[in-house]
């Protein structure tokens, strides 16, 4: 049993005439405020959601989703943290990165999506390809 506690896994449905099979499935009882349920109610009414299972469902789901990408993007942060910094303004080195791309015919489709590299390092890629020191 789960720390939420609840029933066994698995369980057989009748839908329509079809038959079902639930997997990994747990029955739970929880409690939630008056005007949480008003609020859910109304989206459901709305025709937003199903039922209450599915709005709660939902809501785990979008919160795994955002817990992930929160992890992920500090992961990233704590990437460009650690590769140093540089003495400059940032707008000054978007405006470098820019003319430079100008200059060379890069545009937005040649960048690598994902690239991590420092910006030092990507400007220093930059000016070794245009012979600028």
């Amino acid at each position: 049993m789960g720390i939420l506690g609840g029933g066994g896994k698995g369980g057989g449905f009748d839908f329509g005439g079809k038959a079902g099979y639930f997997v990994d499935m747990t029955k739970l009882g929880i409690a939630i405020a008056d005007d949480d349920i008003g609020w859910a109610e109304a989206r459901i009414a709305a025709g937003e959601y199903a039922n209450i299972d599915a709005y709660v469902s939902q809501l785990i789901r979008r919160d795994r989703a955002e817990s992930e990408e929160t992890a992920w993007l500090q992961a990233e942060i704590d990437k460009g943290r650690a590769s140093g910094l540089i003495n400059r303004d940032a707008s000054e080195v978007l405006h470098e990165v820019i003319a430079l791309s100008k200059l060379l015919g890069i545009g937005t489709n040649d960048i690598t999506a994902g690239d991590t590299a420092p910006a030092r390092e990507v400007i220093a890629r930059l000016k070794t390809k245009a012979n600028i020191a």
